[in-house]
């Protein structure tokens, strides 16, 4: 994938502010800055979520179709990985613009208790988010990783069907991923709530790109790739049943993190 020549080599350095919001655009008051797009439009608040809506045309969105990001650093405390909070005051800080379709790439810097600080770099190219983290600094004795969290929504909300009329409804509809142990695609149908897709023949060491189609995105799919199939991972946590939507988190290899292809992605087509 090509990236812009500004976006590989940008840096910035950083002003102790909090994020100042959008206030011009009623369609993202409370964001730091924003993207628009044909089938997507993705906001980045200033309480360090970000919301990616599917669009229904240029104009609408997919009310319930939301799809949730965080970026995420986290601390290996007690036997488990930890998602460290914001820093009270200055958690989240810029020298960037912000706003809406910003010129140049949007930078932010993370910053949690413990000590540990993040640089997350946003842009949008040829039609996809990209969000390319680096580790500034870090100050605690504990392993630490960092991780983009992205939360792919419910497609069908207060469902009430039984398992014949779920099969009809959803007969199109389907995940699938390339498996990170060995590189195959793997294929489900929404509705197949018996296949188990943490074992062994699935994702079990996780995936390398994910797609999730669905007639109720306007037979549309959300798609979340690397830069590089090299650099990372994508860890799932599926909901049950498939079309509840799941968690997938981002693990980069952490040895990589600031280098060109070290990135996630993640659009509508």
């Amino acid at each position: 994938m090509k990236l812009t020549a500004l976006f590989l080599c940008f840096s910035a350095v950083f002003a102790k502010a909090d994020l100042p919001a959008i206030s011009e655009d009623k369609n993202w008051l409370g964001y730091f800055t924003a993207w628009d797009d044909r089938r997507f439009d993705y906001g980045y608040g200033d309480d360090g979520k970000g919301i990616m809506h599917i669009m229904k045309g240029r104009e609408e969105r997919i009310g319930y179709a939301e799809f949730v990001v965080y970026y995420r650093i986290q601390e290996h405390m007690h036997g488990k990985w930890v998602n460290r909070a914001l820093l009270d005051e200055g958690g989240l800080t810029s020298e960037s613009k912000g706003g809406v379709n910003p010129d140049e790439p949007v930078s932010v810097l993370v910053s949690v208790k413990g000590g540990t600080k993040a640089e997350f770099l946003m842009t949008k190219s040829d039609g996809k988010m990209i969000v390319k983290p680096k580790l500034i600094e870090k100050t605690t004795d504990n392993p630490i990783r960092i991780a983009v969290e992205l939360k792919v929504p419910n497609f069908f909300p207060r469902l009430d069907a039984d398992a014949k009329e779920r099969k009809k409804l959803m007969r199109s509809d389907f995940f699938e991923a390339v498996r990170a142990a060995d590189g195959e695609e793997v294929k489900v149908k929404l509705y197949e709530d018996e296949t188990d897709l943490l074992g062994e023949d699935f994702l079990e060491k996780g995936a390398l790109s994910i797609e999730f189609f669905s007639k109720k995105m306007e037979g549309q799919s959300i798609m979340i790739a690397q830069g590089s199939e090299k650099t990372g991972v994508l860890e799932l946590e599926p909901k049950k049943p498939f079309y509840e939507g799941m968690e997938v988190l981002w693990i980069p290899d952490q040895e990589k993190l600031g280098e060109k292809d070290c990135y996630v992605t993640f659009w509508v087509e």
